[in-house]
């Protein structure tokens, strides 16, 4: 499901984070998923860390919150949140890899927003249900500033 959300929202949030990316391309708010640590091959887990706490962000929980509201899923953030952002650079990794979401880990509802995007390149989901000819599908998402989605069940 997609939706769109303000742009001041989008640049109170942008603001909040950048102080954060002059030394990471990476902010990890709630939960770490970066920082933890999985016991066995099964992906059971056996430790997890804190990582900021969301009370210092309250323009990204400004953010959540209409995410989640203007995709009709609006819930409570705390207390398994563990929100992710990142800042892709030319030249670098630019992307996330292909993945499936440790079910174990997230809660069942996703949510993403599109705070910035000057690059040729967009988030793409694939389906693992292939059609009878063997095809999968892909949905490529059209990243502007303030798109947001919601993903759950087999979708994530």
């Amino acid at each position: 499901l997609l939706s769109n959300i303000d742009d001041m929202i989008i640049r109170q949030a942008v603001v909040e984070l950048r102080p954060f990316f002059s030394s990471s391309c990476e902010v990890e708010i709630g939960w770490s998923f970066r920082n933890a640590f999985y016991a066995d091959a099964n992906g059971q887990s056996a430790r997890t860390r804190k990582a900021e706490p969301l009370s210092n962000f309250p323009h990204i929980v400004d953010l959540l919150s209409e995410v989640m509201r203007k995709l009709g899923r609006a819930k409570q953030l705390e207390p398994r949140l563990s929100v992710i952002c990142r800042l892709y650079t030319p030249g670098g990794n630019a992307g996330i890899a292909m993945h499936t979401d440790k079910q174990d880990w997230f809660e069942e509802d996703v949510f993403g927003c599109i705070l910035a995007n000057s690059s040729d390149r967009a988030l793409e989901f694939h389906s693992i249900v292939t059609d009878d000819d063997g095809a999968s599908q892909c949905f490529i998402v059209e990243e502007r500033e303030g798109t947001c989605f919601w993903q759950s069940g087999q979708a994530r």
